[in-house]
């Protein structure tokens, strides 16, 4: 090896270090960032139950009404909760009766809510959500929506009679399907 190549070769060491402290710190923040992206539920029987995704998110929420519990599912993100006791990752029980309160936050979001016992307020937050809703068979519910956010929204009941919608706030372009409203 000559000279030349010798000089050549030892400045291309330090670009190749920094190459590879580079990546390596990119993935690193990709990962702690996929990890720190949670949907978090908190509460108690007295207070009631709050559902929040993560800003910058994209959620999938899921809450039941069943055996005297509210089971909350996120098929996008993982949960935190200390005050429930967790199924899995993305999955947790609250054995109590009590409101639900569900914030989905920024992105285009789908919260899928199987009303029971408890009172259900849902804000889906800025971008085009969807949002289901669909009643136990024992009882008439209500719900209430909070959509204005300047995106379309879609809300639905399915053929449901069981559910009394109670729209809070609302753009002119949102879509609201065979729910009937509070008198």
């Amino acid at each position: 090896m000559n000279f030349e190549q010798q000089a050549t070769s030892r400045r291309r060491r330090p670009l190749r270090r920094t190459a590879v402290s580079l990546l390596t710190a990119i993935a690193l923040l990709a990962v702690l960032a996929v990890v720190a992206s949670a949907t978090t539920v908190s509460g108690s029987s007295r207070e009631g139950f709050a559902v929040s995704g993560e800003p910058g998110q994209v959620n999938h929420i899921r809450a039941d009404f069943a055996n005297n519990a509210i089971r909350v599912q996120d098929f996008r993100a993982d949960i935190r909760t200390t005050d429930c006791f967790r199924r899995g990752s993305r999955d947790v029980s609250c054995s109590y009766r009590a409101p639900l309160s569900i914030a989905a936050n920024d992105r285009d979001d789908r919260i899928t809510v199987r009303l029971g016992c408890c009172a259900v307020k849902v804000a889906a937050g800025s971008g085009n959500d969807r949002i289901q809703l669909k009643s136990a068979r024992s009882r008439t519910n209500t719900v209430s929506v909070h959509l204005r956010d300047g995106q379309r929204d879609h809300v639905t009941c399915g053929n449901s009679k069981r559910v009394r919608l109670a729209v809070v706030s609302r753009d002119s372009r949102d879509d609201i399907d065979n729910c009937p409203r509070r008198r």
